[in-house]
């Protein structure tokens, strides 16, 4: 008889993520970056997709867009079209969101055009107990554009779960 293992998670933090459903915009949108960087356009779908990932003031900061270029290079275009390959094929929304035992943030840039707020309260609603936080001013990489208040919010959130 085999004993299935059992977990606990104190929280769960979602960060700029989807319940799972894109539009077909947004699956066609990755499907051209990824045309993009199989044809050797990498470092073009890199430059192209800084106003998608920050804000308008963000893409103005030399360190803030740097940061994002080296993270975004890190990864590499193999492992991108990779990952955006997989999305791509999701072929519905998470439907076992309910069944998440564990309290839950949800957060998601106030400007990000990367995922929507649609999608952020969707996974609020599907997910108990949860909490669902907007940071103003800042766009898909919360934590490169505003780490102060990432952290305060997530140093805090981790202090009530106790």
């Amino acid at each position: 008889m085999s004993k299935e293992p059992s977990l606990f998670f104190s929280g769960l933090v979602l960060l700029s993520t989807t319940d799972g459903y894109l539009p077909d915009a947004t699956k066609d949108a990755m499907r051209k970056a990824i045309d993009v960087m199989n044809s050797g356009g990498f470092e073009q779908y890199v430059d192209d997709s800084i106003p998608l990932y920050l804000t308008e003031e963000g893409a103005k900061d030399p360190v803030l867009v740097n940061q994002i270029k080296n993270m975004m290079y890190d990864v590499g275009a193999d492992l991108a079209m990779r990952q955006y390959g997989a999305i791509i094929n999701m072929d519905k929304a998470f439907d076992h969101l309910f069944e998440i035992s564990c309290p839950a943030l949800v957060v998601r840039g106030g400007e990000d055009q990367r995922t929507s707020l649609e999608n952020a309260k969707s996974l609020s609603d599907d997910i108990p107990n949860t909490h669902l936080e907007i940071i103003k001013g800042s766009a898909h990489f919360v934590p490169f554009a505003k780490p102060d208040v990432f952290g305060r919010l997530l140093g805090s959130w981790l202090g009530s779960l106790s």
